[in-house]
């Protein structure tokens, strides 16, 4: 055993014991590290702001939730609008101009003449009306009585129209009604047959 004692050690020649080393982290990485929570603290920070900014909304939390969603609704919609088409094909409906006939409808509505209103409906439409009692005079003791509780029809701006299966079309409008003190903006529809004629009108205050 003594002779192996007086063996040179050789520096390098010996099985050198394991030395554990930690990898270094590359820059890259703790810049994505520094990245990740700072966002971390950042979306941390907003929900505690939001959170107190929201307490005094609270009782009024129904109206906000629908004033949002309607809020949303008209951002959608408006982008479907006025929004890029791009290789999407655009399914937005041709401007329509409307019949004369309409038109005829709508001077008579705004004068209280049923003689117009009459005029600018379709035969058909006609004779089924005489038949149920809603003749002519009858249209015209509505539009007197409209007159008389001071219901007028101030403004039409055409919204736009679309064709029929039928062979007619629809013409939709954005109507300004006024009675006394109080105004409002309804929609008014015209549905005409396939000569143009008016065959229904449809409208809230007819409900």
């Amino acid at each position: 055993m003594d002779h192996l004692s007086d063996q040179p050690i050789v520096p390098g020649s010996a099985t050198a014991s394991v030395a554990t080393t930690v990898p270094a982290v590359s820059a890259t990485r703790r810049r994505w590290d520094f990245l990740v929570r700072a966002v971390r603290l950042l979306l941390r920070r907003f929900a505690y702001f939001a959170i107190v900014a929201s307490r005094p909304l609270h009782p009024h939390a129904p109206f906000v939730a629908v004033a949002a969603v309607l809020l949303a609704v008209i951002g959608w919609m408006s982008f479907l609008l006025w929004g890029p088409v791009g290789g999407v094909q655009d399914s937005r409906l041709p401007l329509l101009a409307p019949p004369s006939a309409v038109e005829t409808y709508i001077e008579g509505q705004r004068t209280y003449d049923a003689e117009l209103m009459w005029s600018s409906l379709s035969e058909d439409v006609q004779t089924q009306r005489a038949e149920q009692g809603a003749s002519k005079e009858v249209m015209q003791t509505m539009a007197e009585k409209e007159r008389s509780q001071g219901l007028t029809y101030a403004n039409y701006a055409y919204v736009g129209g679309a064709d029929r299966e039928s062979g007619g079309g629809m013409y939709v409008y954005a109507v300004d009604v006024e009675a006394g003190e109080r105004s409002a903006k309804i929609p008014i529809t015209f549905f005409t047959d396939e000569n143009g004629q008016v065959e229904y009108v449809m409208s809230p205050l007819d409900r």
